[in-house]
């Protein structure tokens, strides 16, 4: 397997997605939380994608998909569940930078894994297209491991290293600072006031 674990900022990035089915429904409610401008070609899509479509969350374009529709496009999904359709699409996507073949992890050169967000924190699952269920099942455990409490808890660590790497500190004593704040329970804020009073006593 050589794909490498990436995260890529999509802000505004045209991303077009050939089929209106769950899968691209699913592709499109990810990529909306990314603030990608999406564009979906398909004669039909999903009741939940129409309901999206008529509040202008995407373009489109209800017809059959044509070469021009990938003018331009960052990413290109193709998702229709039809072999030679989603082949077309693939080899129209010569000159995209990055391709998804819906069902066939290793036809395009990215694939979406299982994934969850917890703020700041972005937690990833993949299998190589090996066993979807199986990143399914393990990223619904990490779910439960880092619950809601981790989007206030990761705000709050980058506030003091914010502070830490800011401070007349010597580079050793910010590393050691640093390390500490992993080290504590932060799970009360009685408890971070005291953190970071002793982070900031660290001379």
């Amino acid at each position: 397997m050589s794909h490498l674990p990436l995260t890529v900022n999509m802000k505004g990035k045209r991303v077009v997605i050939v089929g209106g089915g769950n899968v691209a429904e699913k592709r499109v409610k990810k990529l909306l939380e990314a603030d990608a401008s999406i564009t979906i070609v398909s004669p039909e899509i999903t009741p939940g994608l129409g309901h999206l479509a008529g509040e202008e969350r995407f373009h489109w374009k209800r017809r059959t998909f044509e070469r021009s529709d990938i003018e331009g496009a960052f990413l290109l999904i193709a998702a229709t569940g039809i072999r030679h359709v989603d082949e077309e699409v693939k080899k129209a996507g010569d000159n995209v930078p990055l391709v998804n073949i819906a069902g066939e992890a290793d036809a395009g050169n990215i694939h979406f894994p299982a994934h969850f967000s917890r703020g700041r924190l972005s937690v990833a699952v993949s299998t190589g297209g090996a066993s979807p269920a199986l990143a399914a099942r393990i990223k619904s455990r990490l779910e439960e491991e880092y619950d809601e409490d981790y989007a206030a808890y990761l705000d709050y660590l980058h506030d003091c290293r914010t502070k830490i790497k800011t401070s007349g500190l010597s580079e050793e004593k910010k590393k050691e600072a640093i390390k500490k704040l992993l080290d504590e329970d932060c799970g009360e804020e009685k408890e971070q006031a005291l953190i970071v009073a002793r982070l900031e006593g660290i001379e």
